[in-house]
């Protein structure tokens, strides 16, 4: 598997390579992603604040620490879900290519398949008016 880091890891890796003589500047410049640099545009939680927290909840990390923003919408996916089909699905997290919406219904993909080869994962199928 291939090494995968934020850009705030890139960044940090690079610029201790080459403090500590490792590479130059340029090859630090050409270590460090250009679409990972997005990451440290965006505003992030105080690390001395998330380690005061409680935990209430765990799973996969699915963005670079956004801060700020509004829920629109939320969904319990740990519940296990029974199918149209009559088969049970555990969600979990809603990954994926994003939700699709068609004819008035919002589609998400949900469930740890993909990550943890767990079997289980729901198609879920939302209406603004709930049917």
């Amino acid at each position: 598997r291939n090494g995968k880091r934020t850009g705030a890891a890139m960044v940090r890796i690079a610029m201790e390579m080459l403090q500590q003589g490792m590479i130059d500047e340029k090859t630090a410049l050409l270590r460090v992603s250009p679409d990972r640099l997005n990451d440290l545009l965006h505003p992030i939680f105080d690390p001395k604040a998330l380690k005061a927290s409680k935990v209430i909840a765990r799973g996969l990390p699915a963005s670079p620490g956004a801060a700020t923003g509004q829920v629109v919408w939320e969904q319990d996916t740990t519940v296990q879900i029974t199918g149209v089909n009559g088969v049970k699905g555990s969600g979990g997290t809603m990954g994926g290519g994003g939700p699709v919406v068609y004819n008035g219904m919002v589609y998400v993909n949900s469930g740890y398949g993909l990550y943890f080869h767990l079997p289980g994962n729901v198609l879920l199928a939302y209406s603004v008016d709930g049917k």
